[in-house]
């Protein structure tokens, strides 16, 4: 048998063992006790098999069960755990007041399962007052007596499941349901203060003018229920003070005060008017709650002989629009005519007496509010009084509360005021939570929370929750709101691991990262990548830019069960920087940087190699094949752009000229080593400067080829014939609009004669004039002649253009000449150009020279040292010609003083 087998409550058994022979004998033990066939356990002998089933095994299974043979045995160690107990309804959160007795149950799904209580971490031991059972299939926990102690989370444990909940211990509130007065009596009488508190078990002290009232014979204590009484006997002036009732609760403290006159002396008053007391506030107002009983008390001086019910009644006036909108809202500039109020009414009535009349308003409404009279009148004279009487109410619901900026345990509330108040200032809100499974509200808030935003906090991350707000007024707690929307508490897993690049190739770098620490309850939906390029080059954290990052996964998360990325499509040579976050239901986490990484498997700086050919420019003719092959280096592959430099436009030289893409049908083809740009047929608009760009990451070259595409000239333009002198004809045009990309090196002129036909030759008169004009002699007189001119350039001719016949007239020209004035052109002599003083070798020749003007031609006499030269000597050649002078001089001796003089005729 195997030495141990594992087995669930419910769970077949089987033990097999095999003999050596089929009649050998044993037995099966389980615990050292032989095992007996019952309804649930079977023994098989089955040839040499021995076999022990256990149809439905229970925890008391778990034990060691061997089969005996004679001096031989074999064990099996059988282990049976219990069934897997979930919990299908959680503890719920529980908000107790001090005193309390305070019961959380949960529903199990095994029946008698084994649990475990734990209060912030620590397992929770049962004592008197504090105990927990499980019933059947229920869990019950039980406090009797609630301290403050006992707050905190609990969580029950089971062997398959857990879940938590809060319970929140408050103080017990107290508050004075009724109070007492100042109060007035006479020396000797009876005085009593009384107060209701909310609670009977409240205990509280009385004081007089700070000092604890002790109990004699004359002051006696009365606690009865919730009422709380002082009676003093045999009034005293030293009893004269202010009295207080204080009472506590847990950390709350309440007290109420008053203030007691004693009067020694009794004046007898004489009869006055009646007088009516009624004591009132500052704004002489009564307020009351809305479905409550007012009882309006009224002394009177002396007794009314007879009220009379129009003239001596309690009237009430009600603001007009207000009271017709049914708000309560009081208006004291407005008011409707007056309404008696009867002695036999049921909503109101009054009730008049001697010496005191009542108003008794039963289940007061907003609508009661107003302003009223009471009037009394007596042979002595008449009084009245006015007060107002004002009905508060609860606020209405809040609206619904908006859930924003949830994490982990907390979250944001927002909502609006009430549009009802209940009659009064709105005092502050009490925000209450609770779980969508439960129907009990937990209070966020021990204390009136006063703006319209809470943040909510102690909540378990993966409950659903929902809460609600209630507005208190002086009148008490108003309807709750709406419940918001459900929400679950969620936080973003905690930041990614280990970022970094482990593998750059041209174009790709493999990201790698490790999961997050902390993944919580919402789990991992995936990781958002992006990339960003740095610019400049400056390639550090400060070239980051907020503004310009990437997704790397086209906008989709990366598996969460991914570990690393391959970035591809990247810019070879670009320097780059990554981040990463984890992303669930929650959010998403803080960013991780890594980089800058540059793109590149290798990096060397680009290197543009331009042929000698090209240094000084490729010329191509009109329609021919143009390749332009440029090697180049660098590492990664360089970025190769091809631009062309466009001049402006005709007529607009004025501006710069601009770059512009290359054509479509320029054709660029790039390798590793060289690129190559071609034109199948260069045209003449392809002439210009060709730019040629590599970039290896941020580092850029840049070179220019002059491309000149060159074609034969255009035909010349106006060609005329100025006119016909004799045998000559003069001839004038223009050069041609497309001179081919060429200079212009002249043009040839040639001649036809009529007479020797439409296919006659044409015949060359010159060959090349660089002119644009040019005269043709020799021409025969009474013949018609034609003329064309073709322009020339480095390439070849142009089409020829041709001018009309033209007849050459017999008659002689007759010149006429201005007749011939004769002027007196004589002048003095004068050096234009002077000489100018030189340096010279020794043995080496040399020249002077200078020019003059003079009409005759003058005499010009050279001096040496002041000494004319003679014209035979070999050492000077001089000589003169249209009015410039030089001397050359064969060989040089040392300096001297040259002179030269030259005379006219005078």
């Amino acid at each position: 048998m195997a030495h141990s087998l594992s087995f669930t409550v419910g769970d077949r058994i089987m033990l097999e063992i095999e003999a050596s022979n089929e009649v050998t004998k044993g037995e099966w033990q389980k615990g050292g006790k032989k095992v007996c066939e019952n309804n649930r356990i079977r023994l098989i002998n089955q040839g040499c098999k021995r076999r022990l089933i256990i149809d439905s095994c229970i925890l008391s299974d778990d034990a060691n069960f061997s089969y005996v043979c004679g001096n031989e045995r074999s064990d099996c160690e059988v282990f049976v755990r219990d069934l897997p107990c979930t919990i299908i309804t959680p503890l719920e959160d529980t908000q107790m007041m001090v005193g309390q007795q305070v019961i959380m149950t949960a529903k199990l799904s095994v029946a008698g399962a084994n649990v475990k209580l734990f209060n912030e971490g620590v397992e929770v031991k049962m004592s008197k007052g504090l105990t927990y059972l499980v019933r059947e299939k229920m869990f019950e926990f039980r406090i009797d007596k609630l301290q403050y102690d006992h707050a905190g989370f609990y969580q029950l444990k089971t062997n398959g499941d857990e879940c938590l909940a809060e319970l929140i211990v408050e103080d017990k509130p107290i508050d004075f349901n009724a109070g007492f007065s100042d109060l007035t009596v006479n020396c000797t009488d009876y005085a009593e203060f009384k107060c209701e508190v909310n609670d009977p078990e409240i205990e509280g002290r009385w004081y007089k003018d700070g000092i604890i009232i002790m109990e004699s014979d004359r002051i006696k204590f009365v606690n009865d229920g919730c009422m709380r009484r002082i009676c003093i006997y045999d009034v005293r002036t030293s009893d004269i003070g202010e009295y207080e009732y204080r009472c506590k609760s847990g950390k709350t403290e309440l007290s109420m005060t008053a203030c007691l006159d004693a009067i020694e002396l009794q004046v007898e008053k004489p009869k006055e008017p009646p007088k009516i007391y009624l004591n009132l506030n500052e704004n002489r107002e009564i307020c009351i709650r809305a479905g409550c009983k007012l009882a309006v008390d009224v002394p009177i001086t002396r007794s009314v002989q007879g009220i009379d019910e129009e003239a001596g009644a309690a009237t009430k006036k009600i603001e007009t629009h207000v009271d017709l909108d049914g708000d309560g809202k009081i208006d004291l500039n407005e008011y409707l005519e007056p309404e008696i109020i009867p002695e036999n009414g049921k909503h109101v009535h009054s009730d008049n007496i001697p010496d005191k009349t009542s108003m008794i308003l039963h289940d007061a409404q907003r609508s009661d509010a107003g302003r009223y009279q009471l009037e009394v009148k007596t042979e002595t004279g008449v009084d009245q009084i006015h007060f107002l009487v004002r009905i508060i109410d609860v606020p209405g619901p809040p609206t619904q509360p908006k859930i924003s900026e949830l994490i982990g345990e907390s979250c944001r509330v927002d909502w609006g005021p009430p549009l009802e108040d209940g009659g009064c200032l709105i005092r502050g809100y009490l925000i209450e939570r609770k779980k969508t499974c439960s129907t009990r509200w937990i209070r966020l808030n021990t204390t009136l929370h006063e703006f319209h935003n809470f943040f909510a906090d102690r909540m378990m991350e993966g409950s659903e929750y929902q809460i609600r707000v209630s507005a208190v007024n002086e009148c008490g707690i108003g309807e709750p709101s709406g419940n918001s929307e459900k929400f679950i508490p969620m936080e973003p897993t905690s930041e990614v691991l280990d970022f970094c690049s482990s593998d750059v190739t041209d174009g790709t770098i493999k990201l790698n990262w490790m999961p997050p620490l902390d993944i919580g309850y919402a789990g991992l939906d995936g990781y958002e990548l992006q990339h960003q390029v740095l610019k400049g080059k400056k390639h550090d954290d400060e070239a980051i830019c907020a503004t310009e990052w990437v997704d790397s996964n086209r906008d989709k998360l990366v598996n969460s069960d991914a570990m690393d990325y391959i970035c591809k499509n990247l810019e070879i040579g670009k320097y780059y920087a990554f981040r990463i976050r984890s992303r669930n239901i929650a959010g998403a986490s803080k960013w991780v940087y890594c980089g800058p990484v540059i793109c590149a498997f290798a990096v060397v700086d680009p290197k543009l190699i331009i042929p000698n050919e090209y240094k000084n420019g490729v010329i191509v003719r009109n329609g021919e094949r143009l390749n332009i092959l440029i090697p180049f280096e660098g590492r990664p592959l360089p970025q190769i752009s091809w631009r062309m430099l466009e001049p402006p436009k005709q007529g607009w030289e004025f501006l710069e000229a601009t770059m512009r893409a290359l054509d479509d049908y320029v054709v660029v083809k790039n390798n590793q080593y060289s690129s190559q740009l071609t034109i199948k047929e260069a045209a003449m608009k392809d002439t210009g400067k060709y730019f040629i760009k590599l970039a290896v990451g941020d580092v850029e070259i840049e070179s220019e080829i002059n491309v000149n595409v060159v074609d034969n000239p255009g035909a010349v333009q106006e060609l005329k014939i100025v006119e016909i002198v004799g045998t000559t004809a003069e001839l004038s045009w223009k050069p041609p609009m497309s001179i081919g990309n060429l200079e212009i090196i002249g043009y040839r002129i040639e001649k036809r004669d009529k007479r020797s036909g439409k296919d006659c030759p044409w015949f060359m008169c010159l060959e090349k004039t660089r002119q644009e004009k040019c005269f043709i002699h020799g021409l025969v007189p009474d013949n018609e002649y034609a003329f064309q001119v073709t322009a020339i350039n480095e390439i070849g001719h142009g089409p020829p253009t041709a001018t009309d016949y033209v007849k050459v007239d017999k008659t002689p020209y007759e010149l006429k000449l201005k007749p011939f004035i004769t002027k007196a052109i004589e002048k003095a002599p004068k050096f234009t150009t002077p000489l100018n003083s030189r340096s010279m070798i020794v043995n080496y020749e040399t020249t002077l020279s200078c020019s003059f003007e003079a009409y005759p031609p003058p005499k010009i006499t050279w001096l040496w040292n002041k000494v004319p030269i003679d014209k035979m000597n070999p050492h000077f050649m001089m000589i003169s010609q249209g009015g410039i002078c030089q001397a050359k001089i064969t060989t040089s001796a040392i300096w001297r003083w040259w002179n030269i003089l030259v005379r006219g005729r005078e």
